[in-house]
């Protein structure tokens, strides 16, 4: 298998060239080099340079401290590259599958190469450049920079006795029913909430709900299959109708199956043809992808076929907008593995043109994107999470945190804010105060919960003056020790003229504060926005 020899050959090619995209009228709207090539670097550093950048941006050896990369990160990328004779027991416990159906299925893939991919005097070059440049422990970091004040002014906190575990793998407003839907990882169902916090409906999908969306007469449902890691695609998309007696499962409702992993669903009429396709985020694990499933009239009803947009796996989050103006939507989509950032999907005569516009490496640990008119100059602007912090036993990272990049029209976006948050997972922007601006509501599922509990969620309040620069007054819960927030939605849900947010709790994953999380803990709370 020389798909990783081939991959590195690719981009030696694109070392001198950029990755070009042309809009309807062939102008070109974004330059982005794919890899660095530096002509005077050491032998370590051009041996690293060149292989490290066949999956994923380039990854300082500083960003990580030194015993992660000499214990996980390293023979990961080893055993990538076909190197699994100088990792024998971490390649059979950790890569090769955890069932015969799991290993066959990568094996199928060429996920891990059987032959080394890489001289071992390469490699060796490569393992000497991270260890002797990282760093032995990260320097502490500046308090006063992280300070944020305990109590909301905006909104007024209203905990909701619901006798369930934390264990919510979505929520999501319904400001038409005035309703609440979140999904319980344990009960495996989706969970209807009144807007005072009454259970009305329960429906079990059979695994764990991580999105949905709302009609008058139906739900569709996105069941993830596994929670935890696993390239077994047992994900499904399920259809459900409001009864007399509640929300129901209809008769023949499996709509798709075999997916890998879902964590989001789009729909929209891409093909112009009055249909509702089904754009979906197969996150996976090392295999995975963005879909886009086309509708498709037939004797049978509406089938869908699918179409793969990036055959990559980390798609966590898509939108539909017309990013060059040209009058065709185009997909926005944020990737947590491989090329991590954000990539837009320009939509063009010949199909659609990915352009890597945010570039993060992985220790950025891209989780969201919000696509929002931050500055209000008409253009698109993105406000990226970076703060993933679950391929290893995590460690806070300076560069985690929350960052807004301006459109600047041509194609291309610049970073014009970074607010610091340790694990940041999620972020919103909206006019919660309605004073005219955005403000920014964040959670961060891998916050510094032993010394900063505050950073679970934070509401950043615009107070500039006319941004750019903007200035925030970070805020938070008086109560900071109620969740650990893994999702987050903001709607009317009174329907009081306001933006009112729901926080969802996921406290499965092990922590010297799990035992609290799930004992003490709200799986879901509402924070009523007061402003009317």
């Amino acid at each position: 298998m020389k798909n990783v020899i081939l991959s590195v050959l690719y981009l030696l090619l694109l070392s001198t060239q950029m990755l070009l995209a042309s809009d309807r009228d062939g102008r070109t709207i974004v330059t982005q080099a794919l890899m660095v090539a530096e002509a005077d670097a050491s032998t370590e550093r051009q041996a690293a340079l060149q292989y490290c950048q066949a999956c994923h941006l380039f990854t300082e050896p500083s960003l990580l401290p030194q015993a992660v990369w000499r214990d996980t990160m390293l023979p990961r990328m080893g055993v990538r590259l076909g190197m699994h004779h100088l990792f024998p027991v971490y390649s059979d416990s950790v890569y090769f599958g955890d069932s015969d159906e799991e290993k066959q299925r990568l094996e199928a893939a060429g996920v891990f190469p059987s032959e080394p991919q890489v001289p071992e005097e390469d490699w060796r070059a490569l393992v000497r450049y991270f260890l002797e440049n990282a760093p032995t422990e990260f320097p502490p970091e500046d308090p006063q920079r992280r300070r944020i004040e305990r109590g909301l002014r905006t909104f007024s906190t209203q905990p909701w006795s619901l006798n369930r575990q934390p264990l919510t793998t979505m929520v999501k407003i319904d400001e038409t029913k005035r309703r609440v839907y979140f999904g319980d990882g344990g009960a495996m169902s989706l969970v209807t909430l009144s807007s005072s916090g009454a259970v009305t409906n329960e429906l079990f999908t059979g695994s764990p709900p991580v999105d949905l969306a709302i009609t008058s007469s139906e739900l569709m449902v996105l069941a993830i299959g596994f929670q935890f890691p696993s390239d077994l695609p047992r994900g499904e998309m399920l259809r459900a109708n409001f009864s007399l007696d509640g929300l129901r499962l209809y008769p023949q409702h499996v709509v798709l199956d075999q997916l890998k992993r879902p964590v989001n669903a789009t729909w929209a009429d891409l093909s112009g043809d009055g249909l509702q396709d089904i754009l979906i985020s197969e996150f996976g694990h090392r295999m995975g992808a963005l879909t886009l499933y086309r509708a498709e009239r037939s004797l049978a009803g509406v089938t869908y076929r699918p179409e793969i947009l990036l055959p990559e796996p980390g798609a966590m989050s898509t939108y539909i907008r017309d990013m060059d103006q040209d009058g065709r939507k185009d997909v926005i989509v944020v990737m947590g593995q491989h090329r991590e950032g954000v990539f837009i999907l320009y939509n063009s005569v010949s199909g659609y043109k990915p352009s890597w516009v945010v570039q993060s490496p992985p220790t950025h640990g891209t989780a969201h994107v919000d696509v929002v008119d931050f500055d209000q100059d008409g253009a698109l602007d993105l406000l990226v999470s970076n703060g993933d912090n679950g391929d290893y036993a995590p460690i806070l990272k300076r560069h985690h945190g929350v960052r807004l990049y301006r459109n600047l029209g041509d194609g291309t976006f610049t970073e014009i804010f970074f607010y610091p948050l340790n694990g940041a997972f999620k972020a919103l922007a909206r006019d919660f105060d309605q004073d005219g601006d955005l403000d920014i509501a964040a959670i961060a599922m891998f916050a510094d919960y032993e010394h900063h509990p505050e950073q679970g969620f934070v509401y950043l309040e615009n107070i500039s003056a006319n941004g750019p620069p903007f200035t925030f007054k970070p805020r938070t819960l008086t109560d900071v020790s109620l969740g650990r927030w893994l999702t987050m939605d903001a709607g009317d849900l009174d329907s009081d003229g306001d933006l009112d947010i729901v926080l969802g709790s996921f406290a499965g994953l092990p922590h010297p504060r799990q035992k609290d999380w799930m004992t003490k803990g709200q799986p879901v709370l509402l924070l009523e926005n007061t402003t009317r």
